[in-house]
């Protein structure tokens, strides 16, 4: 059974960001939607320009550029105000007049500019307000406001922030609020208008036939604000992050017409319960079984979809919600623990590398860094965040001798690590009817002394003295760092090596050379790579192969009987790049 994970599609959430964008509108997006999202859109260079609304302390470490956060107070001190300033924040939206009063007395204090933007409350004449708070201060007040500060010479823009209560269609007359809302004079002195609130996406419980009317009204606020030179902000929340997202669970139990799945509701849709939001399962139609997907908790309510129709279902199938990333957050009820999400390009890539991940193949995580000398420690994290349908090696990680033994009589055809070391008991106990031979993609030999047990620096040079390979059936290629007493083992032994310096033809000429006799024993060290490819590692080492030379080389391999990948470190990484390099290396080692 696989375990139930989360997919990103950073395709997807730039499509979201340019539809907006389109629209004329400045994107500010609610990073308590979903943190994860808002990671990723800092890494996206497509959404460079997108900013960040904040609403609690404990928020601000994750945004990398301070001047790209709105901050929203909430009866913060004035020590907490001078706090903010002192990062670097000079964007604020405020809900009432005391925390505008204490903002206004510290910038003065602190005589640092800043742009401010006052809450008022929308639609305010409305009777009654329901289960939730509504935000700001009355439209009277806010006019006596805005006449007041117009002047501040700590003030450098000035603007107002209205917060929708829900997604009703009487609340998308916004210019005509606005018009109600400000004097003349006012509506000429403000530079922005945040619309807040979020915008919708699309669920079994949407109204769908909305969707047109409301982004309808949203482009006709923008252009009759850009005509008065007024910048238009949207707070757009779900509407990024939900579609972005899917989740993807497995059937593990079915019994009169109900599916019970590989996780819950707790651990992974706290929206269904807060807003009532029921997603959408990819499949469900018109006609088909009726069927209650139920989360795997012992409690009534744990309940994804009361009524769906599919295609007969059975225990193994998968059940994939779309829509699935907005405020998807966990509890510890019953100490469930946060599900992975895995970072795609976009849903169709990982719909194919599943297709291929998903043969016959035995992929096997190897979750251990006992052979890195405490050197690349973080290297076992990595196999974890590959979320493919397979199977944790079950090791002793507290005695290196007996991982080995353990690795040496596991079944499986491509191992993911950990650390170098895996290689030596893994190699060791692959099983062939003629010629072993070891193929190491590394930026170095691995041939240092004897270090017994083996460990990611002497592996080769052991397999080698213990007679497990004979060293003529060892190739090993793109090494940039190799010590002399490293070449001049290779050099008496006969290991075959080329320096990463050797052209491609030749290294493919020698590649088909190497295969043609042979049962391969593929691994790949992710050092082989140039740093700025992959940085996640413990010995980056500069001069190394382009990704894209790396893949072609790993197409060309024949006769593969086993293969391996080590040596990423999360911790180490730059922007996850390491971590979707490893990804596409995978992708190509269960192809071939």
């Amino acid at each position: 059974m696989s375990e139930a994970r989360f997919i990103l599609s950073k395709k997807k959430l730039v499509e979201q960001v340019k539809t907006l964008e389109n629209l004329g509108l400045k994107v500010s997006y609610s990073y308590k939607t979903n943190r994860i999202v808002g990671n990723v859109l800092q890494d996206l260079k497509e959404c460079e320009d997108v900013d960040y609304s904040i609403h609690a302390f404990e928020e601000i470490k994750e945004i990398r550029d301070k001047r790209k956060i709105w901050f929203f107070t909430q009866a913060e001190s004035e020590d907490e105000l001078e706090e903010l300033l002192n990062l670097g924040i000079k964007n604020f939206v405020v809900d009432n007049e005391i925390d505008l009063k204490r903002l206004l007395k510290v910038i003065e204090k602190k005589r640092i500019k800043i742009n401010l933007s006052l809450r008022m409350k929308f639609q305010e004449h409305r009777i009654g307000t329901g289960k939730y708070f509504v935000y700001g201060m009355p439209a009277v007040r806010v006019n006596e406001i805005i006449n007041g500060v117009k002047d501040n010479e700590f003030i450098e823009k000035l603007g107002i922030h209205l917060h929708r209560k829900s997604q009703n269609t009487s609340e998308w007359e916004i210019k005509q609020e606005i018009e109600d809302s400000l004097s003349k004079e006012n509506l000429e002195r403000i530079n922005m208008v945040n619309l807040g609130g979020g915008l919708p996406s699309i669920y079994r419980s949407s109204n769908v036939n909305v969707f047109s009317y409301i982004f309808g009204k949203i482009k006709e606020t923008a252009e009759w604000l850009k005509e008065k030179q007024i910048k238009t902000i949207i707070e757009p929340g779900r509407f990024l992050a939900a579609p972005c997202v899917k989740l993807e669970t497995e059937v593990i139990q079915k019994y009169n017409r109900n599916l019970i799945v590989n996780t819950t509701i707790y651990n992974c849709a706290l929206d269904n319960i807060l807003t009532g939001t029921k997603m959408l399962v990819k499949g469900e139609g018109e006609e088909g079984e009726s069927y209650l997907i139920k989360g795997n908790s012992p409690t009534r309510d744990d309940i994804f979809r009361y009524k769906v129709k599919l295609d007969e279902k059975n225990v193994g199938d998968k059940i994939v919600f779309l829509n699935a990333g907005a405020y998807n957050y966990t509890t510890d009820f019953f100490g469930y623990k946060k599900l992975k999400t895995e970072i795609v390009e976009d849903f169709e890539e990982d719909a194919e590398r599943y297709k291929v991940l998903n043969r016959d193949l035995k992929i096997v995580k190897v979750s251990s860094s006992q052979g890195c000398l405490r050197k690349n420690t973080g290297c076992e994290k990595f196999p974890n965040l590959v979320c493919v349908d397979g199977k944790d090696a079950e090791i002793n990680l507290n005695d290196i001798i007996e991982r080995n033994r353990q690795l040496e009589n596991i079944k499986g055809d491509i191992f993911i690590g950990g650390d170098h070391s895996i290689t030596y008991p893994l190699f060791k106990g692959m099983k062939c009817e003629g010629k072993k031979g070891l193929m190491v993609f590394d930026a170095h030999a691995d041939c240092v002394n004897n270090f017994s047990p083996p460990t990611h620096e002497d592996f080769n040079r052991v397999l080698v003295e213990e007679g497990i390979v004979k060293p003529e059936n060892i190739l090993l290629i793109g090494l940039r760092e190799v010590d002399y007493i490293e070449r001049k083992f290779m050099d008496e032994k006969g290991i075959q090596y080329m320096l990463n310096e050797v052209e491609d033809e030749k290294i493919l000429k020698k590649i088909d050379e190497f295969c043609k006799d042979k049962e391969i024993y593929l691994s790949i060290d992710i050092d082989v790579l140039n740093p700025d490819e992959a940085p996640g590692t413990g010995y980056s080492e500069e001069g190394g192969m382009k990704l894209e030379e790396l893949l072609e080389f790993i197409r060309n391999v024949k006769n593969v009987k086993r293969a391996d990948l080590v040596e990423i470190n999360p911790d180490k990484d730059i922007k996850g790049k390491t971590v979707d390099a490893g990804k596409k290396i995978l992708y190509e080692l269960c192809k071939i």
